[in-house]
């Protein structure tokens, strides 16, 4: 999602994609998830814009966070976590995208911080 964010079309977000890229979810039988992992640049890309926009709910918010030691982030709805992605890069390109939205997975992660006043 944050990706997205970085990426405003397609070609965008290839760019930032290795063609070998791999994309796995997991969402246990419980959460919303793809049941084959993606591959390809294109066909990622494909898959992330598509969902982005009929499926992820359109109130998300997103921070920044380290999982299993990777770069990625952390989705919220309604201030509890919808989803957690983390990336792996190599030379400058996203190799693997692992994203979970089983709600046991996630349930050890806090929930998001009031805004300051």
């Amino acid at each position: 999602m944050a990706i997205v964010g970085e990426a405003a079309n397609g070609k965008e977000l290839i760019e930032l994609l290795s063609s070998d890229v791999v994309f796995h979810s997991d969402g246990g039988g419980k959460a919303i998830a793809l049941p084959n992992m993606i591959e390809g640049a294109e066909e990622v890309a494909h898959i992330i814009l598509d969902r982005m926009a009929t499926v992820a709910p359109k109130n998300l918010v997103i921070r920044l966070a380290q999982i299993n030691g990777e770069p990625g982030f952390v989705s919220y709805l309604n201030g509890k976590p919808f989803s957690a992605f983390s990336l792996n890069a190599s030379d400058g390109r996203i190799k693997t995208i692992f994203v979970v939205t089983n709600p046991q997975k996630l349930s050890h992660l806090p929930n998001l911080p009031a805004a300051p006043c």
